[in-house]
């Protein structure tokens, strides 16, 4: 009963609870979940190529970690050496289930632009200082997926990011229903 009522509250003051869950590139930053531990409270720890195609990769897979609800975690992510350039946060709303994200990222990791197939390396920071702005929604929701923001950083040390739109429903179940993932904004289209 309690729990509801808390959830209630959340509701009415428009304050739905967020995790932030960074995707960390442990090929860059071997000892990542060493320094995340020192520095963070780790709630799940998931390698994001287990049970994928990249399996065989395991030992260099990127690590997908949910480091709570404190919003005061992206002033500190910025100033974590090499983390700065080797990782991006996704925020969920804590009651979507983990693995319905991991499950999204890693249908990430292989998307089509035109027909061709690319491996989708969206956990470094340089992709999305170079292909951000010019992301239309359609992708915007695609690359999100069950997530409503995804954070990186730029060159200038500065936190950046994109949401979802208003038709955010719709969006997620046109890309929910295509395997591999579509990408259709112009920047990508640019790589084929």
């Amino acid at each position: 009963m309690a729990l509801v009522l808390v959830q209630i509250v959340l509701v009415i003051r428009g304050h739905l609870m967020n995790n932030f869950w960074i995707v960390v590139d442990t090929v860059r930053i071997p000892d990542a979940l060493k320094q995340l531990k020192m520095i963070a409270v780790l709630e799940t720890v998931l390698p994001l190529y287990a049970g994928s195609d990249f399996d065989y990769l395991i030992e260099q897979s990127p690590l997908v970690i949910n480091l709570g609800s404190d919003g005061t975690i992206l002033e500190k992510w910025r100033t974590w050496s090499l983390f700065d350039s080797s990782s991006v946060i996704f925020t969920m709303d804590a009651e979507v289930d983990q693995y319905q994200l991991l499950d999204h990222l890693q249908a990430l990791l292989t998307v089509k632009i035109e027909q061709t197939e690319f491996l989708f390396r969206f956990y470094t920071n340089v992709l999305w200082q170079q292909v951000a702005a010019d992301l239309n929604h359609e992708d915007m929701a695609t690359i999100l997926g069950p997530a409503s923001r995804l954070y990186w950083v730029d060159s200038s040390q500065n936190v950046q990011s994109f949401h979802k739109v208003h038709d955010k429903e719709k969006m997620q179940e046109k890309a929910d229903e295509t395997r591999p993932y579509h990408l259709t904004s112009s920047i990508f289209k640019q790589w084929v």
